[in-house]
């Protein structure tokens, strides 16, 4: 069921819909601001708070409400959205920028496919992303997604170092590592990270014939691919032999130990139980 307007300006994104009353008072003076005789200044002075507003905003939302609510339904297409009002935005800053100062028919039609776009994503937000919110998310996810964008609010405002707000823009980077993991390991019992987020890790393991892994439980939900070998897994009910593509899912706080019986090689995942926020 849909939420009411009111139960969204005082919901769990109550800090959000406020800024976006003041993304539309900006785009207000800005439409004031583009008529003739046009005012050079005022107009990139406009552009340069509107976009940094955004900036904020956008921060905010894909750190303190997104990954919660991705949990309930995939908020990719909001990032797409993001991603698209930059482009169309940095088009005008673009313009406004340039020498000579460009003539109104020239950036009039910039201005409005921006303003245009823009006014739709926040109606898109507040009548589909926030009510959502109010609707689906439970009351401890909720205080959890108020407190954190009061953190963000805070420390956007307070922010000197803009390009971490716009790093959102940049061209996405890739990683490669030769970690040969296949090969004799060196040692008798190797547990090596290969990817770490702060809601997910995936690790190598490489027991030797007779060695093991003691007892012992983590607080993530855990997943183990036997690559090669063959494993002994022990739990307090249960022992079961891992043949290579078996795949173990284990439940978090389940104790567990591993002993090989051959060298084996194993493939390890960690997943918190929900990525609430990504820690900044």
């Amino acid at each position: 069921m849909a939420s009411s307007d009111d139960e969204i300006k005082q919901g769990c994104c109550a800090l959000l819909y406020q800024a976006h009353r003041v993304t539309e008072g900006l785009m207000t003076q800005m439409d004031s601001a583009l008529v003739d005789p046009i005012e050079p200044t005022q107009v990139k002075t406009l552009a340069s708070t509107l976009a940094l507003d955004l900036a904020r905003h956008f921060y905010c939302e894909e750190h303190g409400l997104f990954p919660v609510l991705s949990l309930y339904r995939t908020m990719v297409l909001m990032h797409v959205e993001h991603e698209g009002l930059v482009d169309t935005q940095d088009a005008f800053l673009k313009a406004v920028s340039s020498e000579p100062f460009p003539a109104l028919e020239t950036l009039y039609p910039l201005w409005v496919a921006w303003r245009d776009r823009l006014k739709a994503h926040i109606l898109e937000e507040e009548q589909g992303v926030f009510s959502l919110a109010q609707s689906v998310l439970e009351p401890e996810e909720k205080a959890l997604v108020a407190r954190k964008l009061q953190e963000l609010t805070v420390y956007t405002q307070a922010l000197e170092d803009l390009s971490v707000l716009l790093s959102a823009s940049k061209t996405p980077e890739y990683r490669l590592q030769d970690k040969a993991l296949w090969e004799t390991a060196t040692r008798p019992v190797v547990y090596e990270p290969l990817f770490q987020q702060d809601y997910a890790g995936l690790y190598h393991i490489y027991l030797a014939a007779g060695k093991a892994l003691k007892p012992h439980w983590t607080a993530e939900a855990q997943c183990f691919i036997v690559v090669s070998g063959q494993v002994l897994f022990e739990s307090p009910t249960h022992q079961e032999t891992l043949m290579p593509g078996m795949v173990l899912e284990v439940e978090p706080r389940l104790k567990l130990s591993f002993q090989a019986v051959k060298d084996s090689h194993l493939i390890a995942m960690k997943l918190w139980p929900k990525p609430h926020f990504i820690r900044m």
